[in-house]
């Protein structure tokens, strides 16, 4: 009994190290991940492995190197894309190479080629041949070669910075990609991809409220002749989406034009190492009452009321 129970284990033991050699390599263990893993702790393995092992810095030899890496790449790209994971974790890589070929995960592949293959603005490039020759070679130098394409990004990302999700065509539909955006970034700056093929090229999306100048913003606070004379309590909506509140106390005249300056209130700026950020800064617009809006009566008072007003600083009276 002991002797047939241990044959059917021995059995079963070589059925499933056939099935995973079948089902080619382990890409979560490429990447040092639990099988169950969310989005965030792969592409957070990614970076580390990418980093670890990109050509450019790792300690192997150059053809181990480039090996290593477009193994960690091709593992990401799988595993990122829900779509393909569900193929991979029910057929492995075998069940994608099949259905990259034409063929359907699950057997009976087509013929041909393979490899992912990504377009961008209508141009493309294979997955399979991206890093062929891409790593530098002849007269040294080079790195891997690099994907261009556009990112554009509001003010308020670029203020708080994050992640941002960016969709990628691909041959087989769009491919999400999430970009690291610093606080701060500039326009004409550039992000990674997170497996560094792909150089996004930041463009700022214009803001209706909010303008950028490097470090600082600006924005215009609308008030009226009224409350410019005679004091007022002002709430700002901030780019950040929080609400500054600022009095204008009875008193302090408002001119047209005049500004209010928040103290870090505006941009970090990038590479700071004490956190240092620009400024937020308010001009204010007087609203005048309209021309023909103005009775004899309101002409009167207005005639009395500044009859004695003192201008500028020289002191000149009316």
């Amino acid at each position: 009994m002991r002797l047939g129970l241990a044959f059917a284990v021995v059995v079963l033991l070589a059925v499933v190290a056939v099935e995973v050699a079948e089902a080619g390599k382990d890409y979560y263990k490429i990447l040092g991940i639990p099988r169950d893993s969310p989005e965030r702790v792969i592409k957070k393995a990614f970076r580390a492995a990418a980093r670890k092992h990109h050509p450019d810095r790792s300690k192997l030899p150059k053809e181990n190197a480039e090996e290593k890496f477009r193994e960690i790449s091709k593992a990401y790209e799988v595993l990122s894309d829900p779509e393909l994971r569900e193929v991979y974790d029910r057929h492995g890589e075998e069940g994608i190479d099949r259905m990259n070929n034409g063929g359907s995960p699950g057997g009976g592949g087509g013929g041909g080629g393979g490899g992912f293959n990504f377009e961008f603005g209508g141009g493309g490039f294979n997955f399979g041949d991206m890093f062929g020759g891409g790593f530098g070679g002849g007269g040294g130098g080079g790195g891997m070669r690099k994907q261009e394409a556009t990112v554009e990004l509001s003010l308020r990302e670029i203020y708080k910075g994050g992640d941002k999700k960016v969709y990628v065509n691909t041959g087989s539909g769009q491919k999400v990609v999430i970009l690291d955006v610093p606080a701060g970034i500039r326009e004409g700056e550039s992000i990674e991809s997170p497996d560094g093929r792909i150089v996004f090229n930041v463009k700022e999306k214009k803001h209706p409220r909010f303008e950028r100048a490097g470090a600082h913003l600006h924005t215009s606070v609308p008030i009226t002749l009224h409350d410019a004379l005679l004091g007022t309590t002002v709430t700002l909506r901030h780019i950040d989406g929080s609400d500054l509140e600022f009095t204008i106390p009875p008193g302090k005249v408002v001119s047209p034009k005049s500004k209010k300056t928040f103290k870090k209130k505006g941009f970090p700026i990038v590479g700071s190492r004490s956190g240092r950020r620009g400024n937020l800064i308010v001009t204010f617009d007087i609203e005048f009452p309209a021309a023909d809006s103005m009775t004899d009566a309101d002409r009167a008072l207005f005639a009395s009321s500044f009859g004695d007003w003192v201008y500028g600083s020289k002191g000149k009276g009316k």
